[in-house]
C-alpha cells in the first residue's frame, strides 16, 4: 500500500523534473540568496538560525534549500523533485499514522489517497519556494505518528519523540502551531484515551483505547516543559522572554500539577510543553514577519473585513475540496479590488457564516453517533486558524496551499461516513468502489494538468490571470517575468494592467518605477516610486529606489559639471536611503547602497563603516564586498582593497570586474604577474570587457 501511495504521488508531479524556478519566491529563497546558494557551510547553517530573510524564520527550510544547493547546484529539476519526495512520504506516513489509530487498513489508505492526490496540493508540491510546507507536513505526519505510538504505552523517551517531531516541524514552518490542539482532539477519537463516554466506536479495528499518562509520567512532562522553558529563554530568536513572563509561565507550570489526578488533567498537562515550544517558535516566526512588513495593519485591512473574508474563506476551501477548478496562486483580497465590500465580502460572509454554524451544529449533535465529523471538522477549523487571514499575511484572501494539512481532517470525516454507509448497507460497496475510482482518477488528471501549469512564469500567471477575477498580482508577475526576458514593453503593458486592478498596490508601483526609469522616464519613475511609498510607508524597496533615481540624476549633474545640483540630489538619495533604514537596520543592501552615496558625497569614514556593517549583516554579498574593495582601491588603500577583492572572487568567481581590479591593485602593489593574471581571468570571463583590455595592455607594456 505504501508503494502504491507513492507511485500515485509519482504519475501526476513526475513532470515537475522540467519545471523552472520561479521568480516569484524561488528567487527570495534559493536562486539569489548566497547563503543558500553556497550549499551546506557553518556560515550558512548560523544565518540559517539567526537573520530572518524574506519575511520568514524557517531554519530547517533553508538548510533543505541548502542541501538540495550543495547537491545539485541551481539546477531545477532535482529541487522539484525532492519536493514531491516530500509528498510522497507524507502521503506513507499519513497512512501509517491513521492506520496506527483507526486499525482501518482501506479507510486510511483513502485518507491518504485523497491527501496524495488532490489538486489543492499543487502549489506546495510544484512551487520549490513551498519546500516548508511539504517538509513541515513530513515532520507533522511524523508528529502524528510518533503520538499514536506513544499513545498505546505513554512513556517519557516516546514522550520525546513527539516533542522532537513537532519541534522540527515548526522550525520548517509555524503552522503546525495548533498541533498540540490537534492531539487533544485525537485523544477523544479515535484513540479515545479519557473518559469520554458513548462515543461509538464503529469504524475502529481496535476496540481497546489507548492510556493516558500516569500521574508520575505526568508530573516529570511538567516539569520537563518547565526546564525546557528556562533553557530556551537563552537563545537568540527563539526565547528572550521577559524573565517576568517566564515566571509567569513557571507559576502555571507548577500550579497546573495539582491537575494530574483526573485522567483529562493528565491529557492537557501533556501538551503543555509542547504548547510552549509552539508558542515560542511561531513568536519568533510572527517576529521576522512583522519585521519585514509582512503582517498588514488593520487600517489597511479591518478586523472585520478580516473576519468577513476568513468566513468565506472558510466556505470556499470546503467547496474547493469537492469542486477543485479554476485553482491558481493568489486570489485578491475583496478589499483591495471591490468597489463594493457589502456585495462582494459582506453578503457572502454572511451567508458563509450561517453554512459554518449550521455544519458545527450539525457536527456536534453527531458526536457521539459519528465522532469522526465532529474531530475532522475541528481538525478542519483549528488547523485554518493560523493562515485564515485574522492575523494577514500579505494581501491574499486565501491559498491552495494553507490547506496542505487542514483538508485532512475533512477527508478523515469524509471517509469514515462513506465506511458507516458500507456497513450499514453493504449492497452499496460496488457502487462506492466505483465512485472512488471515478474521482480518484479525476483528481489525477486535474492535479497532472494543475501541476502542468507550474512550469514557467508564463504559464502559472497566464493561467492565473484567466482563472482568477482582478488578479493584478499575477499580472505584476507577467510584467517581472517579461523584464527578465528584457521584453521592457511588455513588462510595462502587464505592470499598467495589474494597476489598472489595484492602483494603490505598492509592489505594482514600485515594479511600474523600476520599468519607467529603465526607459528613461523618471519622473513617470519618480511618481510612482512615490505612490508606492504613500499607499505602504513601510515599504522599503520604493524608498530605495528613489534613492537610486535621485543618485543617478545627481552622477549625471556631475558629469556635467553642475556640482550643486548633484549635491543638491546626492543628498535626496542619501534622506531616502536613512528612511528605508529606519525602517529596516539590519538591511544589509540598503546599508550597502548608502555606503555608495556617502562615498559620492565624500562622506568617506560613514562610507566605510556603512560597507563594513552591510558585509557584517550578509559576509556573502560578493558585490558589496567589491564595492568596499574599490573604495579601499581609490583611498590608495591597497592592501585592504586587495583583500576584499580576493574576498570577492572566492565568493563570487565569475565576477569579472573584480577579477579585474584586483589585478590592477596587484599591479600597484608591484607584483605584475599575479596582476596580469587576474586581468586575463577577467577577460576569460568576459573577452569584452575593455577597461580590462586596456588594462592588459597597459600592464604588458610596462618594463
Amino acid at each position: 500500500m505504501c508503494l502504491v501511495l507513492a507511485i500515485l504521488v509519482i504519475i501526476p508531479y513526475a513532470q515537475v523534473a522540467w519545471h523552472e524556478f520561479l521568480l516569484c519566491d524561488d528567487n527570495d529563497y534559493i536562486t539569489t540568496v548566497p547563503p543558500v546558494m553556497a550549499g551546506i557551510t557553518w556560515e550558512g547553517v548560523k544565518w540559517a538560525f539567526v537573520a530572518p530573510h524574506a519575511s520568514n524564520w524557517h531554519p530547517l527550510t533553508w538548510l533543505s534549500h541548502m542541501l538540495d544547493c550543495q547537491l545539485f547546484g541551481l539546477n531545477p529539476g532535482p529541487h522539484h523533485l525532492v519536493s514531491v519526495g516530500f509528498h510522497a512520504a507524507n502521503a506513507v506516513l499519513l497512512f501509517l499514522a491513521v492506520r496506527m489509530m483507526t486499525g482501518s487498513l482501506w479507510r486510511s489508505a483513502a485518507v491518504a489517497a485523497l491527501f496524495a492526490l488532490h489538486p489543492l496540493r499543487v502549489e506546495s508540491v510544484a512551487w520549490v519556494a513551498e519546500r516548508k510546507d511539504v517538509l513541515s507536513g513530513f515532520f507533522w505526519m511524523l508528529t502524528l505518528l510518533s503520538y499514536a505510538w506513544y499513545a498505546r504505552h505513554p512513556g517519557i523517551w516516546r514522550y520525546l519523540a513527539v516533542f522532537g517531531t513537532l519541534g522540527l516541524g515548526l522550525l520548517a514552518k509555524s503552522m503546525a502551531v495548533t498541533m498540540p490542539f490537534l492531539l487533544l482532539l485525537l485523544d477523544i477519537w479515535p484513540l479515545r484515551r479519557g473518559a469520554f463516554p458513548g462515543i461509538t466506536t464503529a469504524g475502529l479495528r481496535k476496540a481497546a483505547p489507548c492510556s493516558p499518562p500516569s500521574r508520575k509520567n505526568a508530573i516529570v512532562i511538567v516539569l520537563f516543559g518547565l526546564l525546557f522553558l528556562l533553557g530556551i529563554n537563552f537563545v537568540p530568536m527563539i526565547g528572550g522572554l521577559p524573565w517576568e513572563i517566564v515566571g509567569i509561565f513557571a507559576v502555571v507550570f507548577v500550579l497546573s500539577i495539582f491537575l494530574a489526578k483526573w485522567t483529562w488533567g493528565r491529557l492537557i498537562l501533556e501538551k503543555l510543553p509542547l504548547l510552549i515550544l509552539s508558542f515560542l517558535i511561531s513568536r519568533a516566526a510572527v517576529v521576522a514577519q512583522g519585521g519585514h512588513g509582512s503582517i498588514t495593519d488593520t487600517d489597511a485591512l479591518t478586523m472585520p473585513m478580516r473576519i468577513a473574508n476568513a468566513l468565506v474563506s472558510c466556505a470556499i476551501y470546503l467547496w474547493n475540496m469537492v469542486w477543485p477548478l479554476n485553482l491558481g496562486l493568489f486570489y485578491p483580497h475583496p478589499a483591495t479590488v471591490s468597489q463594493n465590500l457589502t456585495e462582494d465580502l459582506y453578503v457572502p460572509a454572511t451567508i458563509a457564516g450561517v453554512i459554518l454554524l449550521g455544519l458545527t451544529w450539525w457536527v456536534l449533535w453527531q458526536r457521539k453517533q459519528r465522532p469522526w465529523w465532529s474531530i475532522g471538522w475541528f481538525w478542519y477549523l483549528g488547523t485554518l486558524v493560523p493562515v485564515v487571514g485574522i492575523i494577514q499575511i500579505g494581501a491574499q484572501a486565501r491559498a491552495d496551499r494553507y490547506t496542505y494539512v487542514t483538508m485532512i481532517g475533512i477527508a478523515i470525516a469524509i471517509v469514515w461516513s462513506v465506511g458507516e454507509l458500507v456497513a450499514r448497507k453493504p449492497q452499496a460497496l460496488p457502487a462506492v468502489r466505483w465512485t472512488a475510482a471515478v474521482v480518484g482518477v479525476a483528481y489525477l488528471v486535474l492535479t497532472w494538468i494543475q501541476a502542468g501549469y507550474w512550469r514557467t512564469d508564463f504559464t502559472l500567471f497566464e493561467h492565473s490571470a484567466k482563472v482568477i477575477p482582478k488578479n493584478y498580482f499575477a499580472y505584476n508577475q507577467l510584467g517581472a517575468a517579461y523584464r527578465e526576458k528584457k521584453e521592457r514593453q511588455k513588462a510595462e503593458e502587464n505592470f499598467v494592467k495589474s494597476l489598472q486592478f489595484n492602483a494603490d498596490y505598492d509592489f505594482g508601483n514600485n515594479n511600474l518605477g523600476v520599468a519607467l526609469m529603465e526607459r528613461g522616464a523618471l519622473d513617470e519613475a519618480r511618481n510612482a516610486f512615490e505612490h508606492a511609498v504613500k499607499v505602504n510607508n513601510q515599504f522599503v524597496p520604493p524608498l530605495r529606489n528613489l534613492a537610486l533615481l535621485y543618485a543617478h540624476v545627481g552622477e549625471d549633474h556631475r558629469r556635467k559639471g553642475d556640482q550643486a545640483k548633484a549635491a543638491e540630489f546626492l543628498a535626496n538619495a542619501a534622506a531616502r536611503c536613512e528612511q528605508a533604514l529606519r525602517l529596516q537596520p539590519g538591511n544589509a543592501s540598503a546599508n550597502s547602497q548608502i555606503a555608495t552615496i556617502y562615498e559620492q558625497l565624500g562622506r568617506f569614514d560613514e562610507a566605510e563603516q556603512r560597507y563594513k556593517l552591510s558585509l557584517a549583516l550578509d559576509p556573502f554579498d560578493a558585490r558589496t564586498s567589491r564595492f568596499l574593495g574599490l573604495f579601499y582601491a581609490n583611498r590608495n588603500r591597497l592592501a585592504d582593497s586587495a583583500t576584499w577583492l580576493e574576498k570577492t572572487v572566492q565568493l563570487n568567481p565569475g565576477d569579472a570586474d573584480a577579477w579585474n581590479a584586483l589585478g590592477v591593485v596587484y599591479a600597484q602593489q608591484g607584483d605584475k604577474v599575479k596582476g596580469i593574471g587576474c586581468v586575463q581571468k577577467a577577460l576569460s570571463i568576459d573577452p569584452n570587457h575593455a577597461e580590462a583590455l586596456n588594462n592588459l595592455a597597459t600592464l604588458r607594456g610596462q618594463p
